[in-house]
């Protein structure tokens, strides 16, 4: 599963109001800078909009943590574009979950509420329960 010196691969996805970021491969500061940025460019994403981030399939071991603290910083710069988001964060092991810890104490944006979950489906419901259901008075 471990493709050393591969290059990271993302996808953006929107699901009923959710926008999904998958990744996989071998992590970059790089590849997280540009799956960030194409994700808040969609015309599809809203400021605010519920986030599932899936990285099951990433491998994070190639980052240190000044890169950590680089993709944190970097999401902060962004932060009014993204708006007061809950984000899902979806991980294998507890590196990448210690990681996406670091990073967000670097983001330091109090308007997002981000949690991070070992399996994708309490993520995906943990997104469900705290979205309001479109439509719904």
């Amino acid at each position: 599963m471990h493709h050393h010196g591969s290059i990271m691969e993302f996808q953006i996805t929107f699901d009923t109001n959710v926008a999904v970021l998958t990744t996989a491969g071998a992590a970059s500061l790089e590849g997280f800078r540009q799956s960030i940025k194409e994700l808040v460019d969609d015309p599809r994403f809203e400021a605010g909009m519920a986030i599932l981030v899936d990285h099951t399939s990433l491998d994070v071991t190639p980052l240190d943590p000044s890169d950590v603290r680089a993709i944190g910083e970097y999401t902060a710069s962004l932060g009014e574009r993204v708006g007061p988001s809950l984000v899902a964060v979806i991980v294998p092991d507890q590196l990448t979950f210690g990681f996406v810890r670091m990073g967000e104490s670097y983001a330091n944006q109090p308007q997002l509420s981000v949690k991070v979950f070992y399996s994708r489906s309490e993520g995906v419901e943990w997104l469900r329960t705290q979205t309001p259901a479109t439509g719904a008075a």
